[in-house]
Order: structure tokens, then C-alpha cells, then sequence
């Protein structure tokens, strides 16, 4: 599943990375990128929705479980509040070996430490993209004793 695709940059990677587009769903709250979206990429799930919502929008595809979470959301610009209801949506989705992927630019974890404990979750950073400016990470979360 990937939250907050935008234009779908990352979704073209994710597909090039032999993810079928039937296997893929994709959450957009913009109106506008959803039916760019749903042109680009027309066997993939594509939901208009929240993803502080993501149990209510999967349901109604009779989906209960994911494998894995992309997140393009800017979560270290968004309210704590608002950052925590969408991860703590993902990992109420997730299969318990699953792995929640946030891309982001700061320098420190999107989720932070606290509210990591407090769901029984361990990030760590994944990968560096140095060609970016600014330089981009890759943070991975998953639950702990999966970490």
C-alpha cells in the first residue's frame, strides 16, 4: 500500500520493482492526483480517502491486511496529533511482519521515540539518498521483535 502518492512518482517504482499494480493499493486525499492516478495506473486499488481511515477504506475493498506501507506523507510538517493517527493506522493494518517505509527529508525520524515505545514499534534509517536536495532517508518501522 502507498499513502499520499502525489503524481506517483514512487508508485512507478514500486511497480518497476515487480509489484504488480493488482497487488497495489494506493490511498490519495487530493481529488486531483486520484484521477491522475487512476489513469496512470489502472489495475491498481485506488482509494480517495484519509489515511487516518485506512481499516474503514480497506474494508470496503474487503482488504484486512498488507504486507508493507509506503508513506510519502509529510509527516514531520504535520501536527503530532495527525502524524500519530496515521501511523498508528498503518501498523492497525499491517500484518505483524510487516514494515511501515516513511521517505522524508529532516534530518531526525518522522515518528519519534516516544510515540514509537508507545506502539511497540522500532525505526531505523534504511537507506540515504544523497543525489537529493535535501538529501533524502528511507526509514523503516516495524513492530517489535520484527525489527
Amino acid at each position: 500500500m502507498e499513502l499520499g502518492p502525489g503524481t506517483g512518482v514512487i508508485t512507478r517504482a514500486i511497480c518497476q520493482s515487480n509489484v504488480s499494480q493488482k497487488n497495489l493499493v494506493i490511498i490519495e486525499r487530493d481529488h486531483r492526483f486520484v484521477e491522475k492516478l487512476r489513469h496512470d495506473f489502472p489495475q491498481a486499488i485506488i482509494v480517495e480517502g484519509d489515511a487516518r481511515h485506512l481499516k474503514e477504506l480497506l474494508e470496503k475493498h474487503n482488504i484486512r491486511h498488507v504486507a508493507a506501507v509506503a508513506s510519502s506523507l509529510p509527516l514531520l510538517a504535520m501536527p503530532d496529533a495527525i502524524c500519530h493517527a496515521i501511523v498508528n493506522a498503518a501498523f492497525e493494518v499491517l500484518r505483524p511482519d510487516g514494515v511501515f517505509i516513511q521517505y522524508t527529508y529532516g534530518p531526525t525520524s518522522p515518528v519519534n521515540e516516544k510515540h514509537q515505545r508507545s506502539i511497540g514499534i522500532k525505526g531505523k534509517v534504511a537507506k540515504r539518498v544523497w543525489g537529493n536536495f535535501p538529501p533524502a532517508r528511507v526509514w523503516c518501522y516495524r513492530a517489535e521483535g520484527h525489527a
